[in-house]
C-alpha cells in the first residue's frame, strides 16, 4: 500500500522507471497501477487510481544551472562529440542531467526519457553511438546541494542526424 519515490514496489517491480530529484517549487502528480503480473508489463491495468497532486515547498534554493552547450536549436551529426555543459551552481554538490527523444506522433508531441545520469562536473559526453538516432531532443538539469535544496535549469534542445536503415 505504499512505495518509496525511486524504488520499485516491493511486491512488483514490472513498473521501472528512472527516478529523477524533485524539484522545489514544482508540482508532481502520481496515480496507482494495478499489475497482475510480477515480470510481464502487459498485464498492467488501464484502470487507474486518482491523480494526485503535491508540490515541495520551495526553501532557500539554489541558483538555477544556465545550460551553456549545445546551444538551443543546434543540428549535431553523427561523429561528433556530444558535450552537454552548464555553467556550476554556486553551492552545487551534484547535477542531475536528463535527456528525452521527442517522439511526434500527428499533432501530438511526447517526450520520452532515454538518458540520466549524476555528476559533480559542469558537463558530460553524452554516449550518443549508444541512445541517440535522427531526431529531436530536450535535456535539463538538475543542481542539487548538500542539504537536499535542488533547482531545475530550462529545457535545452538539440536535433541529431545520422545515416538511417530503409525496409523494403
Amino acid at each position: 500500500t505504499n512505495v518509496r519515490y525511486g524504488a520499485a514496489g516491493v511486491s512488483n517491480s514490472v513498473i521501472d522507471l528512472a527516478a529523477s530529484s524533485l524539484v522545489p517549487g514544482r508540482t508532481y502528480y502520481y496515480t496507482v497501477l494495478n499489475a497482475y503480473s510480477l515480470s510481464d508489463p502487459a498485464f498492467v491495468s488501464e484502470i487507474l487510481g486518482p491523480v494526485i497532486s503535491f508540490t515541495i515547498q520551495d526553501r532557500e534554493a539554489l541558483e538555477a544551472p544556465v545550460l551553456t552547450s549545445p546551444d538551443p536549436g543546434t543540428t549535431l551529426s553523427e561523429g561528433q562529440a556530444v558535450t552537454l555543459a552548464w555553467d556550476p551552481v554556486p553551492g552545487g554538490l551534484s547535477y542531475e542531467v536528463i535527456v528525452f527523444e521527442r517522439l511526434t506522433s500527428g499533432a501530438t508531441n511526447t517526450d520520452r526519457q532515454i538518458f540520466a545520469t549524476n555528476t559533480s562536473s559542469s558537463s558530460i559526453l553524452l554516449p550518443a553511438r549508444e541512445v541517440l538516432r535522427r531526431g529531436s531532443y530536450r535535456w535539463f538539469v538538475i543542481a542539487n546541494d548538500r542539504e537536499g535544496a535542488a533547482s531545475v535549469s530550462e529545457t535545452g534542445r538539440f536535433d541529431y542526424e545520422t545515416a538511417m536503415g530503409r525496409f523494403r
